[in-house]
């Protein structure tokens, strides 16, 4: 079993030391490390790379934003999970415009938290069912959809966002690969994303996408 190794940034000790004693009953995870600050995580992840970093947004010396956009630029593999009490529009649409694979609140209870550190690490992304709330409602009030998607390209959308694989979205479309293919080429074209996780970004912005709560 491949283990998914993760750091842990936040200042507050007695809150890294409850989600250390919560990940450490799960044989998949792998803590590494923890770090007070983004500088000591940067340098945690230099020494050894993680899959998954938990990080808070608030920290001394350098906070969440500024460690996400340093680790996405330098450790591109690394998927990137805000784990944060900071619920507002204002700290979630920027960490989600950067590119961030998560957000998380800290309020999250044990199932979830472990449950979105595998999802984030096997699908790329994973935003808790508030966070994704406020960021469609959020969005549509001062945004305007200025690209428009066709029903099937909605529906695969919606299917990318739940995890699915071009050959799960065909077998339960019953549509040929191939047509998957053209479908998610032309989602990318069309928001002018690069990869998965910016066209999710795309639709969690912009409420094409339905989160359903676990």
């Amino acid at each position: 079993m491949k283990l998914i190794d993760i750091y842990i940034a936040d200042d507050h000790k007695m809150f890294t030391d409850g989600v250390e004693l919560i990940l450490a009953s799960e044989p998949e995870i792998n803590v590494l490390g923890v770090a007070r600050n983004g500088k000591q995580l940067l340098g945690l992840l230099h020494s050894q790379p993680a899959n998954v970093v938990l990080l808070d947004i608030t920290m001394p010396e350098m906070d969440g934003m500024a460690t996400a956009e340093e680790i996405m630029k330098l450790y591109p593999a690394v998927k990137v999970m805000m784990l944060t009490m900071h619920n507002t529009i204002d700290h979630v649409v920027p960490m989600v415009k950067m590119g961030v694979h998560g957000y998380l609140l800290k309020n999250t209870g044990k199932t979830e938290l472990v449950n979105a550190i595998k999802q984030l690490h096997e699908n790329g992304q994973y935003y808790s069912g508030e966070v994704a709330t406020k960021l469609a409602a959020g969005i549509r009030e001062h945004e305007e959809k200025t690209i428009k998607l066709t029903a099937r390209e909605k529906e695969i959308l919606q299917l990318v966002f739940d995890g699915l694989s071009t050959l799960e979205i065909s077998e339960k479309l019953f549509l040929s690969h191939r047509t998957v293919e053209t479908h998610r080429s032309n989602l990318l074209s069309k928001t002018e994303t690069k990869n998965t996780a910016q066209l999710i970004n795309f639709g969690l912005k912009n409420g094409y996408i339905n989160h359903k709560a676990e």
